[in-house]
């Protein structure tokens, strides 16, 4: 079955997840503090014991959009699987601007845009994944040497602001962090603090590829949108059970027809 393609969505947009901040006077009471969410406790909690809290920079990798989500085939139309990549590299990276404990998004890419403050957009990188991410890296520890930075793949449409903010939270621990895909072999995202070296691995069983780097698995304290990378129908739909984000979420009901059940948003 082939699904045909709606009108292209624009890959330009505001923030995707509307946050209020929460009231800081409720969040820390005295000298104790008992914090609402992951990000509340890395932020203000630690700012209570004295502790300095320092903000990720993340870098997204977004491919060209024709040549991404090709698993979709032969059930999805081409031009379909093109906006769906634009769609979920668009959530992914609204999501990681909205994380408390990041101070800017990366994005490789030459056909990205979103207006959002956050986020920097990183042309001219090489052909590739993990030479892309190699670029990015370079590129941004140059630029932020004493910062943090992970590398978060663009294929997360559920993810949330929050849910990154409780892997950067886990992955603050460690000179090196990774959260495995949701099937367990790939990685959807690297976390490195300054100073620590790293070369790219990622694709294929890139998780066994960055615990023999070194890096420590933190999967356990990751929420499963974290996890949830969509690269087929059947993934979509799992994503689509944990919550899809408004871009994806609106081409995801053409795809109803491959499933017996409905997708819910």
């Amino acid at each position: 079955m082939t699904v045909t393609a709606s009108p292209s969505p624009t890959s330009t947009a505001t923030s995707s997840h509307a946050r209020v901040a929460p009231d800081r006077s409720s969040a820390i009471a005295g000298p104790s503090c008992t914090p609402r969410s992951h990000a509340e406790a890395a932020e203000w909690c630690g700012a209570v014991r004295g502790v300095v809290v320092q903000k990720w920079h993340v870098i997204v990798p977004v491919k060209r959009a024709a040549a991404g989500k090709s698993r979709f085939a032969p059930d999805v139309a081409p031009d379909l699987r093109e906006q769906l990549a634009r769609a979920f590299a668009l959530d992914t990276v609204s999501a990681a601007a909205e994380a408390t404990l990041v101070e800017a998004v990366h994005v490789v890419s030459d056909e990205f845009a979103l207006s959002d403050a956050r986020v920097r957009v990183l042309g001219g990188a090489p052909d590739g994944l993990n030479p892309a991410l190699a670029y990015g890296l370079a590129v941004v520890r140059e630029q932020h040497p004493d910062s943090p930075v992970a590398v978060l793949l663009g294929d997360l449409p559920a993810l949330r602001g929050d849910d990154l903010d409780a892997v950067l939270t886990a992955a603050h621990r460690h000179p090196l962090a990774f959260v495995r895909d949701a099937d367990g072999e790939g990685t959807t995202t690297l976390a490195v603090q300054p100073g620590v070296d790293y070369v790219p691995v990622f694709g294929g069983p890139s998780a066994a590829a960055h615990l023999a780097a070194g890096a420590v698995d933190i999967s356990g304290d990751a929420p499963p949108r974290a996890r949830r990378d969509v690269d087929g129908v059947d993934a979509l739909r799992d994503a689509a059970m944990l919550g899809l984000s408004i871009s994806t979420n609106r081409l995801a009901s053409a795809l109803v027809p491959l499933s017996h059940e409905r997708i819910e948003p």
